[in-house]
Order: C-alpha cells, then structure tokens, then sequence
C-alpha cells in the first residue's frame, strides 16, 4: 500500500481536470485492489552487513555507534566490537563514531563484511597549557593542574576573576572574606599550607602580580591552576601554596578585524535573615528573665512605648543592589603583527546603603614577528578601582551586628526628624541607619601591569626567551569620622584620615 500510495501523489501532480483525473483515479483504485488481493509490490532487498570495531592498537571496541548514513538505522558494537546490521541497499554508507575517535565513514560497495581500525582524535590530547615560562601539551604533564576556559569565565555577575573561579576548579577553594562589592576573599588550593600567607602565586601573562580581581574576566583565554609541589621547581618558594596563571587573550595573524561588546546588568537581593525577637516577644522574655533572677524589673520594661514592635532593622538594612558591566574589544592581526585592544567597566551596588565598587580596565596586547625566527610579544593592562566597603565584621559597631541586636521598639528617627538612639539597658550599639547616613569613606587604587617579551628560535625546538615587566600600583584611602553625641557609643572629636601608597 506505501508504494501504492506514493505513486498516486507523483501522479497527482498532472495538472488540470477532466479525463486524465478520472484516469489517475481508475488506476488507483485498481493498484490498490491488487495489493489487497495478495499482490506483492516490488522492492529492493535488504544487505546485512556485520562485521568487528578496533581501536588504534587492535584492541576490540565495545560501544561504538553504527549508523546507516541519513537515517535512523542503526546498532552498537557488543563487549567483542562486533555488530551486524541491515542495510537499504549495497550502495549505502555506515557511520562509526565514539567518544575520543574520529568519526568514520564506510561505503557498503556490495560487501557484507565491513572491519573497522578507529582513530584516536589528536586534538584531545594536543591540548596546550600554560605551565610556568613555557606551555605543553596536556598529555606530557606529570603534575596536578586545573584549567578553566576563559569562556566558563565570560558575562558572569562577579566582580572579579575569584568569584568567577569558584567551584570550577577541583581543589581551588574561594572563601569569601565578607558580603562587601567587589571583596575578592581568599584562595586556598588543596587547603591550608603555611600557617602565614596561605595565597597562591598569580602570575598574569607571565609576570608575579598580587591580585586576580586587577583582571577583567572577559579579558581572559585561560586560567590553569598548578596544585602541587612540582610548581616550586619553577617558582621557588613562591609556589608553596601553587600557583595560578591568568593568560589573557590576544590577537590572531592573518585574522581579520573583529569588534565585540558584551553588556549584562542585574539585581541582587538577599536571600533570607535572621529570624529575631519582636518587640513584645522580646519585652516579655526580658521581664521573664529579671524574676526569674529575682531582680526588679527595670522601669525602660515597663515602658509601653518600647513594647510595640516599630522597626524591622534587618529590612531597612538590607536592600536591592544592582550590578552593570559593559566590554568592548577589537582583535586583529596581518602577516607580521597582531593585536587585541579591550576596555569594560564594571559597576555594582550592595545592597547595604552607600556600597559599592567599580572597576575600569583597559589593556593592549600585540604580537610581532621579525624575520622568521625573532617574535617580540607587548602585554598592557590598566586597572583604576573605586569602592566603599562599610564595617560589617565588628560585633561592637558593624552594621549587620547592629541591625540584629537593635531594639525592634525603636524607630528609625524620632518625630522631630532624629534618629533614634539606644539607651542604657537596650544594648551598647548605634543606630545602623543613623551609621550609614553618616559614613563618609572611599578606597580607590590604580595599577599599570606590563610587560615586553622576545623570543628568538635558535634551533627546531629550542627558544631563548627574555621578559622585561612592570608593575606599579598607587593606592588612596579616605575616610572621615564625625563628632557622635546623640548616639550610645559616642566619638569625641572628628577624625580624618587620608593615606597614599
């Protein structure tokens, strides 16, 4: 009946009316009678074709997929390698294909026995990484190395290339130092190591430099992470606590011009807080825990104004953040010279009030040949930071600490436009908010990291390389404490301070 029906459509397309419909009808109806009378349409038989799978040292293969080229037909080598399959015809094509290998095509050619040699895929194992002055292929390397993509790095909301790293590594640890924009916390490869400075050596485009976060993780191809003691026999002492090498991206020869901009932006929320007393809740347990002493109730207990729950201080604390990254890049290159220019911005808001941290980076990379064996490599990068991180670690005055302790029974400010005050039996704390309002501070820093490479091919295989860097950093901090007098931890003076690096 399918062939039956497929030659009716094909006759079908003759087009206009009249007799020569009424004929392809007749001739359909009695092709179908025949079918149904036991008639058998003619059609192509099938070829089974079977045969054995090995591996390039000869090894049977199990597993491997065996498919009839365009079409869904298809089977898997047993724990043998063998298959056996049926084929349209003796002009078909089988596909072999397995992880690893490479993907082979066979043409049946009227044979019914089809042995099969698969090839190793070269580009798994020729996989390049950066390893101390040089670079090697994956499959020589002895020691314990991680590498990350710079793609898996890409557009990510982070403010640095730490956060960006966390969890993608296995034994590369990112602990956070606090909530603050921009905190880059502290990296620890396989745990602590020293009881002084636990960090790993970085190492940016082959220069020693102190801090991943000066990087801006669009700008990176590659993030390789040495985790054992086989790195000190490069670095020295340095490489105690292993090492991390940042190789940033760069331009092609003979490639043509391509200009990209990455934006995102997003908000950041919390997630949960603590769960705390309310006022009346809290004012009844302080009562209960005074007769239970059997001490008297002081009158602020008593006080009914204070039992009225006023202020969730958790919530006026803790609000919306936003964050806002923008990249543009241009990457090229000619015969002799490549090059690749890129600058982004990166600004994001806590979401305590008055934090927040930006970063601007720019950086120029290029590469040159001069003859056919001299190659002289330029890395530049800029990196000016500005943020306001506020005091959130202290249990006396730091502003989560405050907000957890503060009495629900307090407003935020007083009917007459001041903030309100803690008092004496209410805890030894400010205001967080009146904190806030006040808080006049600001850390910024500016870092030129740079570098001039030459490499000269004395013979096949072997280069004598020199590299000549730069690294300057200038630092300021800023930071003015007013005169408190109308808050229960008071400051007698106002206090400037101002530091340059």
């Amino acid at each position: 009946m399918l062939t039956t029906l497929l030659s009716w459509k094909q006759m079908l397309r003759i087009p206009g009316p009249g007799f020569s419909s009424i004929l392809v009808l007749l001739l359909f109806f009695s092709v179908s009678f025949s079918a149904l009378a036991g008639g058998t349409p003619t059609t192509t038989p099938e070829v089974k074709i079977s045969g054995t799978v090995r591996d390039e040292n000869g090894v049977a293969l199990p597993g491997v997929n065996v498919v009839v080229k365009g079409t869904n037909n298809g089977t898997v080598t047993d724990t043998d390698g063998k298959y056996s399959l049926n084929v349209p015809d003796s002009e078909s094509t089988l596909i072999f294909s397995f992880i690893g290998y490479v993907t082979t095509e066979v043409s049946v050619s009227g044979k019914s026995v089809i042995d099969v040699q698969m090839t190793v895929e070269a580009s798994a194992l020729n996989e390049v990484v950066v390893v101390g002055y040089g670079s090697q292929e994956k499959k020589d390397l002895t020691g314990a190395i991680s590498t990350v993509k710079g793609s898996d790095l890409e557009n990510q909301p982070n403010g640095g290339v730490q956060q960006a790293l966390q969890g993608r590594a296995a034994g590369v640890n990112i602990v956070r130092n606090g909530g603050a924009p921009g905190n880059a916390g502290s990296i620890r490869i396989r745990g602590i190591g020293t009881v002084n400075n636990a960090d790993p050596l970085i190492i940016i485009d082959g220069v020693p430099a102190g801090s991943m976060n000066d990087v801006n993780p669009n700008d990176i191809q590659t993030v390789d992470v040495l985790k054992d003691a086989s790195a000190s026999a490069i670095y020295g002492t340095r490489a105690a606590n292993g090492v991390i090498l940042i190789t940033t991206k760069r331009g092609k020869f003979d490639e043509k011009l391509k200009f990209s901009v990455n934006e995102y932006t997003g908000v950041s929320n919390r997630i949960k807080t603590l769960d705390v007393l309310d006022a009346p809740t809290y004012t009844e347990l302080k009562k209960e825990s005074f007769t239970n002493d059997g001490a008297p109730i002081p009158a602020i207990w008593n006080d009914s104004q204070y039992q009225t729950q006023k202020t969730n201080w958790q919530n006026e604390l803790l609000k919306q953040g936003s964050t806002n990254n923008i990249d543009l890049s241009i990457r090229g290159g000619g015969k002799n010279s490549s090059f690749s220019i890129s600058g982004g911005r990166y600004d994001e808001k806590g979401i305590i009030g008055k934090s927040y941290y930006k970063r601007y980076t720019f950086r120029i990379n290029s590469d040159h040949r001069i003859g056919e064996k001299m190659k002289i490599s330029q890395n530049l990068q800029y990196t000016n930071v500005s943020e306001v991180a506020p005091n959130t670690n202290s249990a006396q005055d730091g502003l989560l600490w405050s907000a957890i302790r503060f009495h629900p029974g307090l407003p935020v400010k007083n009917s007459d436009g001041s903030y309100s005050s803690s008092i004496p039996g209410f805890g030894d704390i400010n205001n967080p908010m009146y904190t806030i309002a006040n808080q006049d501070t600001k850390n910024s820093r500016s870092r030129l990291l740079g570098s001039i490479t030459g490499e000269y091919e004395i013979i096949k295989g072997l280069k004598a390389k020199a590299n000549v860097a730069l690294d300057g950093a200038f630092s300021n901090g800023y930071n003015f404490q007013i005169k408190i007098d109308d808050q229960y931890r008071r400051n007698n003076y106002n206090e400037l301070s101002i530091s340059n690096s």
